[in-house]
């Protein structure tokens, strides 16, 4: 069972969903992955992290995600304790975060179908692989 409830949002509706009072900061909880600034006074004292990475395939473009990005979020992940609701959000809500639901439902559910299979999902394939090597699922 997966300790808190899964959510993929592009930021901007994690925005307007936290101004609607729709998020309890209290126990929500936020995996950020845009290259745009955050400001982070529109967060209300969610918890969140922020990783600046590219949506690109090759590792070995400059802005491209990292195993150290997939630790960073593996260690913020081990850290939640009293998180309900747990945030991936990247610009469309279509790939990096997708990506990153897919690896925790794959990690904690064995499983990532519910993700891959949705139309709507186009999960970046070298987040999800890099995810799941920081969080141990093969």
């Amino acid at each position: 069972m997966l300790p808190f409830h899964l959510n993929v949002l592009p930021i901007k509706a994690l925005y307007t969903s936290i101004e609607a009072r729709l998020v309890d900061p209290t126990k929500t909880a936020a995996v950020l992955c845009t290259m745009d600034d955050i400001r982070s006074e529109k967060l209300y004292g969610i918890r969140f992290v922020h990783l600046p990475f590219a949506d690109v395939v090759d590792e070995m473009h400059p802005n491209a995600f990292s195993l150290k990005h997939a630790q960073t979020i593996a260690r913020f992940l081990n850290d939640l304790d009293g998180v309900v609701d747990l945030y991936f959000c990247c610009d469309s809500g279509e790939s990096r975060s997708t990506a990153l639901m897919a690896a925790c439902y794959k990690h904690f559910y064995s499983d990532a179908k519910v993700i891959w299979g949705n139309v709507h999902y186009h999960p970046n394939p070298l987040v999800y692989r890099l995810q799941c090597e920081a969080l141990g699922t093969t």
